[in-house]
């Protein structure tokens, strides 16, 4: 029997077309959103684990130092900075300089964290650092009997 022209099935020339033109404004407006989105969890990684290593350091200097008691690092979350000083929280005992964070950041959480010469540690609060910036969140934990620094996405 033969078939008449009604009886093909398939798409027409100007259906793929509208499927691939659909398509490619669906990919040029996902994709730079997404390495928007990567890139500032991955700078905010990156500033996270910034501040643990500053955090570190500071417990080395109070192990190492045996001209110091002890060694405080200080985060002051109005200015969006901190800075490690020795003994005492006084501009003359600053170790170095103070490190900023970027204005792109939200800090909340610990405001001082003192390192005694075992590498212990108190803190005025219950040791958590919140970093954020967007929907991403990093939560730096130091531990009192041990110093020691954890640097976990929440």
């Amino acid at each position: 029997m033969l078939r008449g022209p009604d009886s093909r099935k398939g798409f027409t020339l100007i259906e793929i077309i509208f499927v691939i033109v659909l398509l490619g404004i669906i990919t040029a407006v996902a994709i730079p959103r997404f390495r928007s989105d990567f890139s500032t969890k991955q700078r905010l990684k990156s500033e996270a684990q910034k501040i643990a290593v500053h955090i570190r350091y500071a417990r080395n200097l109070a192990i190492t130092d045996k001209n110091a008691s002890r060694y405080i690092i200080r985060f002051n979350y109005d200015a969006n900075n901190y800075g490690i000083y020795q003994d005492s929280v006084t501009p003359a005992n600053l170790a170095g300089s103070l490190i900023s964070i970027p204005s792109t950041v939200t800090a909340s959480g610990e405001t001082e964290i003192i390192f005694f010469n075992q590498g212990n540690c108190t803190f005025t609060g219950n040791g958590e650092i919140d970093i954020r910036a967007g929907v991403n969140n990093y939560k730096i934990t130091v531990k009192s009997a041990t110093g020691r620094v954890h640097v976990n996405e929440s």
